[in-house]
């Protein structure tokens, strides 16, 4: 036999189920949930957020670490900000910057014993890495090294904690400039050299094409493209 529920109860329960309801429209109006990687986010992104909270004190931004293959429906996201080369199959992708991956290190680790002058000096110092050490073989051979003179590696696979590292006075890191330019700009790292190289990719911005029926979504996506556009126009005056 069924149960049959009281009116009174089934009034308390719907009135539950309307505040659920309420909670859930005001959350998904006014909430925005973004994928960054860490390192973005940690070193790039945080630093500009107070700009986007003053413009917008109302907005609930949540950051959610993600990787650079994003899946919108699982992570349950409106977009995010990753790396790679744009080929996000049924996804909206918006270039956002050039990944250009250059050393640099601590400023108290060129005080070793041991100068810096040239890239051939990088064989008296250990070398920070974070992947499979195909960026540093290919700023070494941009450069005119034979990468095989250097065996001095600390690989680190986390981009956070080799940041980190670098800036502890470890070794010499291979980074992608727009994360690390804060650091660059305070004189806690330095670059020993000018050389870069672009890595094959850049940041970007995806999401759902769907996604743009919220109004966060748009909201945030053109503040960004603002604060990247801020950084080209600074680096070109």
């Amino acid at each position: 036999a069924g149960l049959k529920l009281l009116p009174s109860v089934v009034s308390g329960l719907q009135g539950i189920a309307d505040s659920l309801e309420s909670i859930h429209n005001y959350d998904s109006e006014d909430t925005l949930v973004v994928g960054v990687g860490s390192s973005f986010s940690a070193n790039w992104l945080v630093h500009r957020l107070g700009t986007f909270y003053q413009q917008y004190p109302e907005v609930n931004l949540h950051l959610k670490i993600t990787n650079n293959d994003p899946d919108f429906a699982a992570d349950e996201t409106d977009m995010a900000v990753v790396w790679g080369k744009g080929d996000w199959e049924g996804l909206m992708c918006e270039q956002l910057m050039v990944v250009e991956f250059t050393p640099v290190c601590s400023p108290e680790l060129l005080k070793n014993s041991q100068p810096l002058r040239t890239p051939e000096d990088l064989i008296h110092y250990p070398l920070l890495d974070d992947s499979d050490y195909e960026s540093w073989q290919e700023w070494l051979e941009e450069a005119g090294i034979p990468e095989r003179k250097y065996k001095r590696r600390m690989v680190i696979r986390d981009s956070n904690v080799l940041i980190n590292s670098a800036l502890d006075g470890h070794g010499i890191a291979l980074c992608a400039v727009g994360i690390v330019q804060e650091y660059l700009d305070s004189g806690r790292l330095v670059r020993p050299f000018d050389l870069s190289i672009t890595g094959g990719g850049f940041h970007f911005l995806v999401y759902p094409e769907k996604a743009l029926r919220k109004p966060l979504v748009r909201l945030f996506k053109d503040w960004l493209i603002s604060e990247v556009t801020k950084i080209e126009f600074q680096e070109t005056s």
